[in-house]
């Protein structure tokens, strides 16, 4: 769970103690993203760091852990849709409060789920900050932050972990537009070898979903559309291996078939 490379940074900042007070844990998938928050957190308020990690033992990492610490709140999305901007004017009560470690922090889960009045708010804190105040952003989609937001953060990238062609995966890009869609492939298309793995396993994924019209299982696709993309999948893992095919375009293309 820990890629190696990214743990050194964030221990080498918690040694430093020239930390942040803001950072964006981006790439991955959330589940990652939150852990590596969370440790952070624990390694800046923890009573027994050892080597630059967390105990994990003391009560203090305990109650991050469970989300219990009061030093450390949490904001997810309402109803797994949006946060609001209720949620982020809510963090300068939190902030007024005197720490028990030294450090204030909040973590905001799903950050590129900010609607556009909690964005422009919780940029006015980032302007602001305040004594030893701490903001910890996770998201899969940077891109969708304001710009004014990005150029305020520091930024550490994790490798996409997730799988690809799962029904969630698939069906969820199927119903973003096509803005979305292309810049998520502008960000994929960084990474080469993910590039090939997601043209592949989306092959084997929509064969399946194919095969299900076959057995007269319900999938969200048609038959005529299975079909397009299939073949379109073929010739595209075709131009990978044997061509010089820039891999931004591949994804782009792939993503106006879907």
């Amino acid at each position: 769970m820990k890629p190696i490379f990214q743990w050194e940074i964030l221990k080498n900042i918690a040694k430093s103690q020239k930390i942040p007070h803001a950072v964006l844990f981006y790439g991955g998938d959330n589940s990652q993203l939150i852990f590596f928050a969370k440790n952070f957190a624990k390694i800046l308020n923890c009573q027994n760091v050892k080597n630059g990690n967390p105990c994990n033992e003391c009560k203090i990492c305990k109650d991050i852990e469970k989300n219990q610490f009061p030093d450390v709140v949490f904001i997810s999305p309402q109803n797994e849709k949006e946060i609001k901007i209720n949620q982020i004017r809510n963090l300068k009560e939190f902030f007024s409060f005197k720490s028990q470690r030294g450090f204030k922090i909040a973590i905001i889960e799903r950050a590129h789920l900010l609607n556009k009045q909690a964005q422009s708010a919780f940029l006015k804190l980032l302007e602001e900050p305040k004594g030893n105040t701490i903001f910890l952003l996770t998201t899969e989609y940077p891109y969708l932050l304001l710009k004014t937001i990005l150029s305020r953060v520091e930024k550490i990238r994790f490798p996409f972990s997730f799988n690809f062609p799962q029904n969630s995966k698939i069906n969820e890009l199927f119903k973003k537009d096509i803005s979305f869609k292309l810049n998520w492939a502008k960000e994929l298309s960084q990474d080469l070898m993910l590039t090939e793995k997601i043209l592949k396993e989306s092959l084997i994924y929509f064969r399946k979903e194919l095969f299900k019209i076959v057995q007269k299982k319900p999938t969200p696709w048609s038959f005529e559309k299975l079909k397009e993309i299939i073949e379109f999948l073929q010739k595209l893992n075709f131009l990978i291996l044997n061509t010089n095919i820039n891999p931004r375009l591949a994804l782009e293309i792939l993503m106006l078939k879907l």
